[in-house]
């Protein structure tokens, strides 16, 4: 996974004002096409796995590590915010 700088960015000051230590990656199912993963700035679980990509510590579900390799973090301006993106649509 990666978190684009302007992501980076935007998230920090979230962070600060919800009092959060970071992100957290977990599975959410399945769609026709891919597997689905949502983020949250709720504590770690037991189990997560704690990384430090771009400054931003996230947490990710046990299991899912080889499955958001190509996952990427991004900020948009408009009205979607933040967004994980696959590698292979940026």
């Amino acid at each position: 996974m990666n978190i684009t700088n302007q992501a980076r960015d935007a998230l920090i000051p979230v962070l600060q004002s919800q009092e959060a230590k970071g992100i957290r990656l977990y599975f959410i199912g399945f769609d026709p096409k891919d597997l689905n993963f949502g983020m949250s700035l709720e504590e770690p679980q037991p189990n997560d796995h704690i990384k430090v990509i771009n400054q931003i510590p996230v947490a990710i579900e046990e299991g899912i590590e080889k499955y958001i390799t190509d996952l990427v973090l991004e900020y948009e301006n408009d009205r979607r915010g933040f967004v994980i993106l696959s590698r292979q649509r940026c």
